[in-house]
């Protein structure tokens, strides 16, 4: 990752931050504020049904071995775990913006519990075991499959898997790699 582009994403609070940002990029465009993606840049990039060089912001898309619903209750077990309970209203779980929202939700209380001096083992645990089974899969995948012409979505799919990629690796060095 180019620490000189992206900053430095050592500390918790600065990536729960940066996680949280490109949780709210990931979800469609409010009408009437500005940001990084325009609704019909959006839909280009990341809606399958409209366009065919869109690539998908679900998770269970880019799994083939395993049924939808059976990612959707992994996930909401991990939510769960946390303390976290799904609106009815909500994205479905394996949406993007809902993954990258449970590790800015993460790295937010691994921010907490080390003001606090606490162990921050299990958290670092639980984040890697949910980037590599879940988040490193969906980044993959829309790398792979986004045919945009945008290069802001473009840059954005690279820079989401150039965070999960490091935030993994760094993870993986700490806490060790989980055993298959």
């Amino acid at each position: 990752m180019n620490k000189d582009l992206y900053g430095n994403l050592s500390d918790a609070k600065s990536r729960s931050e940066t996680y949280g940002r490109l949780a709210q990029v990931f979800r469609y465009p409010e009408e009437g504020v500005v940001g990084v993606l325009t609704g019909a840049e959006y839909i280009d990039a990341f809606d399958p049904a409209v366009s065919k060089k869109a690539c998908s912001l679900r998770g269970h898309t880019y799994m083939n071995d395993v049924h939808p619903t059976a990612v959707y209750e992994e996930l909401l077990r991990f939510y769960q775990f946390f303390g976290l309970a799904r609106a009815a209203d909500a994205l479905l779980p394996d949406h993007l913006a809902v993954e990258l929202e449970f590790m800015q939700f993460l790295c937010g209380l691994e921010h907490q519990a080390t003001a606090r001096g606490e162990s921050i083992q299990s958290l670092m645990r639980a984040q890697r075991d949910f980037l590599q089974r879940h988040l490193s899969v969906i980044a993959r995948g829309m790398r792979a499959n986004l045919h945009s012409d945008s290069s802001a979505c473009q840059a954005l799919v690279e820079f989401c898997n150039e965070l999960i990629d490091g935030d993994l690796q760094r993870l993986q060095e700490v806490v060790g790699v989980e055993a298959a």
